[in-house]
C-alpha cells in the first residue's frame, strides 16, 4: 500500500505505469506532476515507486535455468 495507506487513484496509477515504461506522453507527465505536487503523501508514492524501480533485480536461486516447455500451455 502507498505512503499513509491511502488508495492510489487507477488514473494516476497508469499515468505512474507509463511513466516507468517509458511510454508517457507529454500531457500524462503534466498530469502526473499535477499530482505529485498535490500533497506530501503523494510525493512520498511517487518516490516509493522511484525508489523501487532502482533496486537491483536479484536472481532467485531456487528458479531452474534449464526449464524448458514441452507441450503448448493452455491458458483457457
Amino acid at each position: 500500500m502507498p505512503a499513509d495507506n491511502l488508495p492510489v487513484p487507477f488514473r494516476i496509477v497508469s499515468l505512474l505505469i507509463a511513466f516507468f515504461s517509458h511510454t508517457i506522453t507529454e500531457d500524462q507527465k503534466d498530469q502526473l506532476d499535477e499530482w505529485i505536487c498535490e500533497t506530501e503523501s503523494n510525493i512520498k508514492v511517487f518516490e516509493e515507486c522511484l525508489e523501487t524501480t532502482l533496486l537491483p533485480v536479484v536472481s532467485d536461486p531456487e528458479r531452474d535455468e534449464d526449464f524448458e516447455i514441452t507441450e503448448p500451455l493452455h491458458l483457457n
